[in-house]
């Protein structure tokens, strides 16, 4: 009886599965293709560039530099451990690789999410809009990491509230 209900949810993973490789190729696609061309943006130099280069402080330094600015957010942190440690292995293009992953895994989220009401091709259509939004030009953007791990930070809780 148990496999046959384990039976059951495969084919609903893998579908899962299936969609999420396309969201994530689809991101790429859109907003990283060329990243290997890619550098510090706008207020990347003010907010990367000291966790990166400098190199006079340790990272816990550096990190409770981050946590402790005027904006008070306990959590950035966990943003500049992810930018510092993309950065020493594999320098911007892992920095631009973990915002695509950080990206991807906030569409996925999103699918999941919608897919628990609406019908299949809503769901999907409803993440590659927000994956696609024209409006939205910071996805390679380092300094808006944070915004990005809050979003899917609300995701995730969206997903186990309705869990229950």
């Amino acid at each position: 009886m148990r496999a046959d209900r384990l039976s059951l949810r495969l084919p609903a993973i893998s579908k899962t599965v299936t969609r999420g490789l396309f969201l994530a190729a689809v991101c790429f696609a859109a907003d990283f293709f060329q990243f290997r061309n890619f550098g510090p943006l706008k207020d990347d130099w003010s907010f990367v560039g000291p966790i990166i280069w400098d190199t006079q402080d340790s990272l816990f330094q550096k990190v409770l530099a981050q946590a402790n600015t005027f904006e008070r957010r306990p959590l950035r942190f966990v943003e500049s451990i992810m930018l510092w440690t993309a950065y020493k292995g594999a320098g911007f293009t892992g920095i631009f690789f973990t915002l695509w992953a950080a990206l991807s895994a906030n569409a996925i989220l999103l699918y999941v999410l919608l897919r628990r009401r609406w019908p299949e091709p809503l769901a999907l259509m409803g993440a590659l809009l927000f994956l696609l939004f024209p409006s939205d030009a910071t996805h390679a953007w380092p300094s808006y990491l944070v915004a990005r791990l809050a979003l899917g930070y609300c995701f995730v809780a969206c997903l186990l509230f309705a869990a229950g």
